[in-house]
């Protein structure tokens, strides 16, 4: 069995792909939460073994795609509506693609979502029963994979989020080891948000049209705000004429 130097360089999987660390910096990366996928010579440094093949030590985070509205307000399936030359929803979709979830799950009450994200590594989950509002939703989902350390929710109606928002509140929350993580504009809590499994009961337990928010003002000491310096990011459509303001 080879010994590992302090200063050895090897490859750290996180949620956003393969980089380069040393030794030192394993220890406080599993302290803070990284999946990790580590590949060296055989040996055991503090808590991970390393051999010839990649050995992952994981919190699971599952991400949760919500995409039930029923668009009301901008009179027509929002959803399916083109921004960025696709539909509204896959602006969101081909983003989180680019990062490393344990799962992907969308919620959806449309049929042509579900046909059309076939071929993509995501579970999508029918919803038949939109009436009863987004903690239905946010319970299907949850449902689906009870495993999970943590969950990250998303509406797929914000188009205009950014991959390097996506990473910086992933990336905060789990420096923070705080219980909940969220993004922020000026004051203003928005999607998305993550969630540690420790909320599990009370994510379950909503009622009607109310959303993890309502957690999050209760425990407002446990959460981690991840400022967000482009409003337009942190928008979700509702209205043709907001939609229009905005393309």
């Amino acid at each position: 069995m080879n010994n590992l130097g302090r200063n050895t360089t090897i490859k750290v999987r996180d949620v956003f792909g393969y980089a380069e660390t040393n030794i030192k910096n394993i220890r406080w990366q599993i302290m803070n939460k990284y999946t990790l996928g580590i590949k060296s010579d055989s040996t055991i440094a503090k808590d991970v073994l390393f051999d010839d093949s990649t050995i992952v030590k994981t919190v699971k985070i599952n991400l949760i795609l919500l995409a039930s509205g029923n668009s009301i307000r901008f009179k027509g399936n929002k959803l399916l509506t083109p921004v960025n030359n696709k539909p509204m929803y896959m602006n969101v979709v081909e983003k989180i693609l680019k990062l490393n979830f344990n799962k992907v799950i969308l919620v959806t009450q449309y049929e042509e979502i579900k046909e059309e994200l076939a071929k993509y590594p995501i579970q999508v989950i029918m919803n038949e029963n939109s009436e009863l509002g987004l903690s239905h939703s946010i319970k299907l989902g949850i449902n689906e994979g009870l495993e999970a350390d943590a969950y990250m929710f998303m509406v797929c109606d914000q188009p205009f989020i950014s991959l390097e928002s996506l990473e910086k509140l992933i990336d905060s929350f789990i420096k923070s080891n705080k219980g909940m993580a969220c993004v922020e504009h000026n004051g203003s809590l928005g999607n998305p948000t993550i969630f540690s499994r420790k909320y599990i009961h009370e994510l379950l337990t909503l009622k009607g049209d109310v959303g993890g928010k309502f957690i999050m003002k209760k425990h407002l000491d446990d959460l981690e705000k991840v400022q967000i310096i482009h409003e337009v990011e942190l928008i979700d459509i509702d209205t043709r004429e907001e939609l229009e303001l905005l393309i």
